[in-house]
């Protein structure tokens, strides 16, 4: 930090002050020096802590870390005007989509929830698959509760998997 605030002279006086003696160099920096560390220092923590900073502090501290924010302006403007451009449903276009574990999943719900890999080879965690631990009845539960509306199943499996069978079959379509 000392080198973007200091003119090249005084840093290469500074590097051989810290050569010749033992002192921390922060005790060799001048209070100029230090004063300007401490403004930057302070506004990186408010950023940090999610705190505002005043602009004449943030162009002070991009200056100095070399970032070029109507740079990063432009590129996200760029990206978003691409995003517009393209035809068809913007509702579609706009889409979230989370992709997350089942106990990640917990207190989340959403009207479509797609479960993949819907095997017993992934919902039974018991290498013998005859053997359904009160874990794995939870899990799909979890699994099964997120969806508001409907709910997908994939499977890479042609066997049925066990837990559809605990479904009634007359909800149940098949693709």
């Amino acid at each position: 930090m000392a080198r973007s605030l200091s003119r090249d002279d005084a840093f290469s006086a500074l590097l051989k002050a810290t050569e010749s003696t033992d002192r921390p160099v922060a005790d060799c920096v001048t209070p100029d020096i230090k004063t300007q560390v401490d403004e930057l220092l302070n506004s990186l923590s408010r950023i940090q802590r999610g705190l505002s900073v005043k602009v004449p502090a943030l162009d002070g501290l991009f200056d100095k870390l070399e970032i070029f924010p109507h740079i990063s302006a432009q590129n996200d403007l760029r990206a978003e005007l691409e995003t517009t451009t393209v035809h068809g449903d913007p509702a579609i276009r706009r889409l979230q989509i989370r992709a997350t574990t089942i106990s990640s999943s917990k207190g989340l719900a959403a009207d479509l929830v797609i479960i993949t890999h819907f095997d017993d080879r992934f919902f039974i965690r018991n290498k013998d698959k005859s053997v359904i631990t009160d874990q794995d009845v939870c899990n799909f539960l979890v699994a099964l509760t997120r969806a508001r509306k409907k709910l997908v199943f994939l499977s890479t499996d042609d066997a049925q998997p066990t837990f559809l069978g605990w479904i009634d079959q007359k909800l149940i379509r098949r693709a």
